[in-house]
């Protein structure tokens, strides 16, 4: 019941509903089925992203929000919700990184959907970190990212799309990390092409090179995402 009542409150983006459902049960599970919640629904429409992240972004730094009980090696313990939170938004993502069964260029890629989630939650501020930085140099190909010993050679295609997707969410937001240098940054988007063979990669690919020449001041949302996703089922 808790984990449906989670879900329909993101899914209609009621944050006084969650803030509610999260004093009710101020617990380890609650945050845990909130993560689920975001998940699932990213998964089912992910041209909604947009809205979860921005939602539960305002939750997770509402003051109005209680400190979460949870248990720590057999032990008691009680934190505040937000680093217990972000931390699991952080599990969510790149848990489905991990794994790249399937590397067509759709919008129902779990890598790319993935990709969509962390450029949004970036840019809204709900999860940054540097496996998300490292995902987007990696799949830009930084020499020092190292990324032909992380992914064979039939991922660097994928690997590049989702790095594109996260420039076109959050290029701005990802340069303020102060993680990468923007020289850098701008350089490898406009040189990616080269390992995009699919007409729809082509599209994110060229969105992403007009984003690094604006200077990243036009980030796209993740209904606009989407839709060039779609640009092969017009």
């Amino acid at each position: 019941m808790a984990q449906t009542a989670l879900s329909n409150a993101l899914q209609s983006n009621d944050l006084n509903r969650l803030i509610q459902l999260v004093k009710d049960h101020p617990s380890w599970d609650t945050v845990y089925d909130i993560s689920v919640a975001l998940k699932c629904l990213s998964f089912e429409d992910p041209s909604k992203i947009d809205d979860y992240t921005t939602t539960l972004t305002a939750l997770q730094k509402s003051p109005e929000v209680p400190k979460i009980r949870y248990d720590w090696n057999g032990s008691d313990a009680i934190d505040a919700f937000y680093p217990l939170f972000n931390r699991q938004i952080y599990n969510v993502i790149t848990a489905v990184w991990g794994d790249r069964k399937v590397r067509a260029i759709t919008p129902t890629n779990d890598y790319l959907v993935a990709s969509i989630l962390s450029g949004c939650a970036i840019r809204s501020g709900l999860c940054v970190s540097s496996a998300q930085i490292g995902e987007v140099t990696q799949g830009l190909q930084f020499p020092e990212s190292e990324y032909q010993m992380h992914y064979k050679r039939k991922h660097y295609e994928v690997n590049a799309v989702g790095a594109c997707i996260q420039v076109l969410a959050a290029g701005q937001a990802i340069l303020k990390t102060d993680m990468l240098y923007e020289s850098e940054f701008t350089e490898r988007i406009l040189t990616i092409g080269q390992a995009v063979k699919s007409p729809v990669g082509k599209i994110i690919v060229e969105a992403a090179q007009k984003q690094a020449e604006g200077k990243f001041n036009k980030p796209l949302s993740s209904k606009e995402i989407v839709s060039l996703l779609q640009s092969n089922e017009a």
